[in-house]
């Protein structure tokens, strides 16, 4: 499994609507508290987080469901916020802004939709903000967005090695390998013992069925550095398999389900590691787990190749 988060060594707040806590544990080493709706921030009377509001449930709301949810959400105020801004979709930015100039009598309400103000800080000079929906683009928009971001931190980060590895991890995304390689590189370059690049730069390798003699150092320096976290376990499982090092693929994999019973890579590779081993029961449990934690996983129709073999 790829690594994508720099190391970082103060307090970290996670605001994930969409990965787990296990992935969230292994990419930045730590043990994360997990906590789902209301928390306390020392900053804030409260802070309020409703699931899954993106551009086109927003565009279902009526107006009493809108003035709804921003009633729970003004609650969240301090009497001493006067100046709000509220970020929603353009789609309802009318209807939320007199919702909440409505709920807010005395106070300064300004509204602005998602990507609406590209680079301004409109935040900096207010003293609290909703954000109303979640804001979402196509892949290739968040992908083309992304790669800017980390281009431009590395004119302005040079000595850095997390913005090659993140930009690494974009060009495997769209199948650049050459170009994901070579960010990695520059990223060891920079500094040999970060992990992200070490781990990433492994799984690249065996993906590809290359140069898998320096995976197999690349996966076992991650995995004495990091420990015993699934991503780390998996990639060096990964490599394992494709040196055909059966045994030894099947031991990390088995690790990886046991902590991680949810992930359904996880049970892929330690069904393919069974497969070759020829463990078929074991296999076609493991393949069959995968596919029932979901069905179109990166490697799901080899699964059902094996599958259908067995």
């Amino acid at each position: 499994s790829k690594l994508s988060i720099p190391k970082f060594s103060n307090q970290i707040i996670c605001l994930d609507g969409t990965g787990s806590k296990p992935e969230t544990d292994a990419l930045f080493n730590r043990d994360f508290e997990l906590i789902d709706g209301c928390i306390d921030i020392s900053t804030c009377k409260k802070t309020l987080i409703r699931q899954g509001l993106g551009k086109t449930k927003c565009k279902r709301l009526t107006r009493q469901g809108i003035k709804d949810l921003l009633g729970q959400a003004v609650e969240c105020l301090k009497k001493t916020d006067e100046k709000i801004l509220v970020a929603t979709h353009k789609v309802i930015e009318d209807d939320v802004l007199k919702t909440c100039k409505t709920l807010l009598p005395g106070k300064t309400v300004d509204c602005i939709h998602f990507y609406g103000n590209s680079g301004v800080n409109e935040f900096k000079d207010h003293d609290a903000i909703i954000c109303f929906g979640a804001p979402g683009t196509n892949q290739i928009e968040r992908l083309d967005e992304a790669m800017a971001l980390y281009t431009d931190l590395i004119r302005h980060r040079p000595d850095q090695p997390s913005p090659h590895s993140l930009l690494g991890t974009l060009y495997e995304k769209q199948g650049k390998y050459e170009q994901a390689e070579a960010q990695y590189k520059q990223a060891l370059k920079i500094n040999p013992d970060y992990i992200p690049a070490v781990n990433n730069l492994a799984f690249l390798y065996a993906e590809q069925d290359k140069e898998l003699n320096t995976a197999l150092d690349l996966a076992r320096q991650a995995k004495e550095r990091i420990g015993r976290l699934p991503a780390i376990m998996d990639t060096l499982g990964w490599v394992y398999y494709k040196k055909q090092l059966y045994d030894s693929a099947a031991t990390e994999f088995e690790a990886c389900v046991e902590k991680e019973p949810g992930n359904p890579i996880f049970h892929y590779h330690l069904g393919l590691a069974y497969n070759r081993l020829g463990e078929y029961v074991k296999a076609g449990t493991a393949l069959t787990k995968a596919l029932e934690l979901q069905q179109d996983f990166k490697g799901s129709a080899e699964a059902k190749k094996v599958l259908g073999q067995l």
